[in-house]
């Protein structure tokens, strides 16, 4: 493996976010789990929310990088 992202946990008002990356007997693992805390948002909080999201969305992108051998 190349590159192996961080582990994220991130937990607001809204949701709870766990995404954990690791390596066992030459195996990439990647577990995540997603809890919603709110049905609805209201919409004095979206403009908050929304870039929450945004911002969430680009941490998860990334990937596990595999060397060829």
């Amino acid at each position: 493996v190349n590159y192996l992202p961080e582990s994220l946990t991130i937990e607001n008002q809204w949701l709870a976010y766990k995404a954990e990356y690791s390596l066992a007997a030459s195996r990439a693992l990647f577990k995540q789990s997603l809890e919603l805390k709110k049905i609805r948002v209201n919409p004095d909080e979206y403009a908050d929310f929304k870039a929450f999201i945004e911002g969430l969305n680009k941490k998860i992108k990334q990937r596990i990088i595999f060397k060829e051998n």
